[in-house]
């Protein structure tokens, strides 16, 4: 009888043993293959941000893909053509054995930009036909006309009317030049581009990030009385905005639907002249001090009203922001103890 049990609990673990194998048994996994003609095409960046320089005309598109077997065509379709483009791409080209298509240069309207403004280009192609694609079948393309700023000197203090005027309002700021502004040797400006950039932002006050820039030209010799605004002729006549956002917000009280209501108004800004004079200061450097008149204003309803007031009163507000910028003096200006 004894025997007959252990022989009994024997078979019992044998087949839990083999049911257990049963359960871990070896599977193959077949990985996915594509079709014989799938492209398995695909933009690399969902999206592309392109600053270009006024004397620029074109920046440059391309299209991947996953099988580079094969000269073939992949059709584009353009989500949001922006109002700017031109030159938009409805087709991209492969050589056989190439992974990148033919480039296609994406140009802009000079009369539609505008300076520092930007744009955006949508664009799709069809669904992924192919498992070992990367990237994206859509690809959003911003374009801004600017050019490559720099900070050139040590920051200067800043006052601003609409800030403050005791010296606790000061603040300090980074001088910027454009460093390919200048930079056609056959048809030279000689002039150089400075701005100081998003004013009320950098100095705390704003809300939120806006383009309240000041800027100006003066000659490659930095005479005072070369200082201009710049103007659409020093920018291939492409168009500057005139209505600046500051990113700075102001409550008012107003009435809608006969009820009064608290409203954030934004604050804008349109920069007027700029002045300079020579100023004192260090030996090494060209030292000029400015004065920049510009209007700001919130609005409502279509209508402008003045800032740093109690209730809305129709009109704009005069302001000043004043500072003085030692720029490098050139080494032919220097005299040999400068040098």
């Amino acid at each position: 009888m004894k025997l007959n049990k252990l022989l009994f609990g024997l078979s019992l673990v044998s087949g839990a043993l083999l049911a257990g194998c049963g359960d871990y048994e070896d599977v193959e996994t077949v990985s996915p293959e594509a079709d014989a003609d799938a492209i398995g095409a695909y933009f690399a960046e969902n999206e592309q941000s392109f600053v270009l320089a006024p004397e620029a005309n074109d920046f440059s598109l391309l299209l991947n893909r996953a099988n580079s077997e094969g000269s073939t065509t992949v059709q584009v379709t353009t989500v949001d053509a922006g109002t700017v483009f031109t030159n938009i791409p409805t087709a991209f080209q492969f050589a056989d054995g190439e992974m990148e298509s033919a480039v296609v240069k994406v140009g802009y309207d000079k009369d539609k930009v505008v300076f520092q403004l930007p744009d955006m280009l949508q664009l799709q192609i069809p669904a992924k036909d192919h498992p070992y694609a990367d990237g994206y079948t859509s690809t959003s393309v911003d374009l801004t006309v600017d050019y490559t700023w720099v900070d050139s000197v040590a920051s200067v203090v800043v006052k601003d009317e609409y800030i403050g005027t005791e010296e606790t309002d000061q603040f300090l700021v980074s001088v910027q030049i454009a460093k390919n502004f200048d930079s056609d040797e056959k048809n030279p400006k000689n002039k150089t581009l400075i701005r100081i950039k998003d004013l009320y932002s950098t100095a705390g006050k704003a809300q939120a990030a806006g383009f309240a820039h000041l800027q100006f030209t003066l000659n490659k010799d930095y005479d005072a009385s070369s200082a201009a605004l710049l103007t659409s002729a020093d920018i291939e006549g492409i168009k500057i905005r005139t209505e600046l956002e500051t990113g700075v917000t102001e409550n008012y009280t107003v009435t809608e639907g006969g009820e009064e209501v608290k409203k954030a108004l934004p604050v804008y800004m349109e920069v007027k002249s700029v002045a300079c004079a020579d100023a004192s200061g260090d030996a090494e450097t060209i030292n000029r001090s400015f004065t920049v008149t510009s209007e700001l204003y919130v609005k409502y309803n279509g209508v402008e009203y003045q800032v740093n007031k109690d209730e809305l009163t129709a009109g704009r507000t005069s302001n000043q922001t004043t500072f003085t910028v030692g720029f490098p003096k050139p080494a032919a200006a220097q005299t040999p103890s400068e040098r």
